[in-house]
């Protein structure tokens, strides 16, 4: 930052010094001469930056100035009138006016007529569509269009020549435009300081004032509740970001443009408002776990409070006291103890059941669910769902009978479609050599199927012997309007089934035999084989 304003007031140094060496009566440019100066101002300055002020001047109207001083050895036209896009007629200057338009008179038919006069090294003044003011050096004219030279082409600071079609001039340059040529320009130097009271009354609108002198005494504006501070000016960044510069009556004005002041304020809230307040000795709160601890002071005049340090809350330490694991279907706890400031808290650890998020507590097979989680039977599809109504399939029911065996060892079975690193083949390898499966024809086993409610009942009809209970019982199963359907291997399998609860019909009088088992129906259906079978004898080892 600091390079830059080196580079930017010696710029300024040597521009100025323009002014000592040329003499206006003496000095004669043709229109050649402009053209050619104006193509060695292009090299020099196309694809730089110009974030700099002169003349008092920012952006687009500075280096539409500078350029305008290093072809004629005279300021810029002067500074913006209060409409923007004409200069007010002044004695003495030196540009030609060659054409002014109004907001209402701009468009195509007479921007182009106006702009058709321009050659290069003229001046524009104007106000985009955007409603902000602009300013520009001709490079070229032609039956096509115009050429500027300036450094904000459609809102960038970057430095170079755009060329505008006429059409592009209508639609961008509407809003009023004023077109100048040199014509032995002296520039003024009386401007006026404007007063703008920011929210308050001030009974100087405006004063005169000089390019060089002190700005004298300024006025003082009044604002209820608020005390004035002083007079600023606005200036803007690199980044446009404004700041407020105090001035006073021994500022000096350095810019060739009006000033405008703005009232800074000070909401009057009491005594100290203005002077400070008068701070007393610190007083220090201490932190606990949970709230910050802090260095307050306090004015002995106002009693206002202001924080001077800020001590955070540590947080808590806690360990682990005491700790009850969960079950698979009660819920376990951990306890802990702050040892900072002996606050305690339990947390609940989820059992696998509380932890299935897809099962209705009301629902008519929770019971029976609750009963396969809790001995481990049945798990969950992950570990938030169990998936009550999803099918069963007929390796998953091997695999329950299976656990409730005890997982005992088995040979490999034969089934060509049931590998030996599948998480079921030790189930499978079990249930076919005990005679729980036989399989099918084409000698498979089938493990993604979903399972059949007939199908469920006859792997548990002959799974019944193995746990020592009966498999005698039967039932007349010609009521259900589907009997028929019944495959021949499942006729006393489901005749057993329905007369021990284990299966039952629809309200539709209906049995369904062929349609699949979801996981809440086969809870149901293992849970009442468990309850309503009778032991028959010693089970049989597997």
């Amino acid at each position: 930052m600091k390079k830059r304003w080196i580079a930017a007031l010696v710029l300024l140094a040597m521009l100025l010094s323009c002014f000592a060496t040329v003499s206006f009566a003496d000095t004669t440019y043709r229109q050649e001469d402009v053209e050619r100066e104006i193509q060695e101002l292009m090299t020099k300055y196309c694809g730089t930056y110009w974030r700099g002020n002169y003349l008092g001047a920012i952006q687009c109207k500075g280096f539409a100035d500078m350029v305008f001083n290093e072809l004629y050895g005279t300021r810029g036209p002067g500074p913006y009138s209060g409409n923007r896009y004409e200069l007010p007629e002044a004695e003495g200057r030196s540009c030609q006016k060659l054409g002014v338009l109004s907001p209402s008179k701009s468009n195509y038919s007479s921007l182009k007529a106006l702009l058709s006069q321009a050659l290069p090294g003229d001046y524009v003044q104007c106000v985009r569509f955007t409603g902000t003011q602009h300013s520009m050096i001709v490079v070229e004219r032609t039956n096509e269009g115009i050429t500027f030279f300036d450094c904000n082409l459609k809102g960038s600071l970057l430095c170079a020549s755009y060329t505008y079609t006429w059409e592009d001039v209508a639609t961008y340059l509407t809003r009023g435009i004023s077109l100048y040529r040199h014509d032995g320009y002296i520039p003024t130097t009386e401007y006026r300081l404007y007063f703008d009271p920011n929210g308050g009354t001030c009974d100087v609108a405006s004063k005169p004032i000089s390019v060089g002198s002190t700005y004298g005494v300024l006025p003082t504006p009044e604002r209820e509740g608020y005390l004035f501070d002083y007079w600023y000016v606005e200036q803007f960044n690199d980044s446009r970001t404004p700041r407020e510069i105090p001035v006073s009556a021994n500022s000096i004005k350095s810019a060739y443009a009006n000033g405008y002041l703005k009232a800074h304020w000070t909401k009057d809230e009491g005594p100290c408002a203005r002077f400070g307040h008068e701070w007393g000795d610190p007083v220090e709160v201490f932190p606990t776990c949970e709230t910050d601890g802090y260095v307050q002071e306090i004015c002995s005049v106002c009693e206002a409070i202001r924080d001077v340090a800020i001590n955070p809350a540590p947080g808590h330490s806690y360990r682990l006291t005491a700790s009850v694991p969960a079950t698979n279907i009660d819920n376990g706890s951990e306890s802990y103890l702050c040892d900072r400031c002996g606050k305690t808290y339990t947390e609940t650890i989820l059992c696998i059941l509380e932890k299935f998020s897809d099962l209705d507590k009301n629902g008519w097979y929770y019971p029976y669910v609750k009963n396969m989680v809790r001995d481990g039977l049945m798990n969950g599809t992950s570990d938030t769902t169990f998936s009550p109504t999803q099918t069963l399939t007929r390796a998953m029911l091997v695999t329950i009978l299976f656990r409730m065996q005890g997982e005992p060892e088995a040979a490999p079975a034969s089934f060509t479609d049931v590998a030996q690193d599948s998480w079921y083949s030790a189930a499978v390898n079990w249930a076919s050599e005990s005679g729980v499966v036989t399989g099918f024809p084409d000698n498979t086993f089938r493990p993604d199927a979903p399972i059949t409610r007939e199908q469920a009942a006859t792997i548990l009809f002959r799974y019944a012997p193995i746990m020592g209970r009966s498999n005698a019982e039967r039932a007349d199963l010609s009521e259900f309007i589907d009997h028929r359907e019944i495959t021949a291997f499942a006729q006393e399998p489901l005749e057993w089934a329905y007369a021990c609860g284990i299966l039952s019909g629809l309200p539709d009088k209906t049995l369904l035999p062929l349609g699949f088992a979801e996981r809440n129906q086969i809870a149901k259906m293992l849970v009442t084989f468990l309850e309503n079978t009778k032991q028959d004898n010693a089970p049989e080892v597997g």
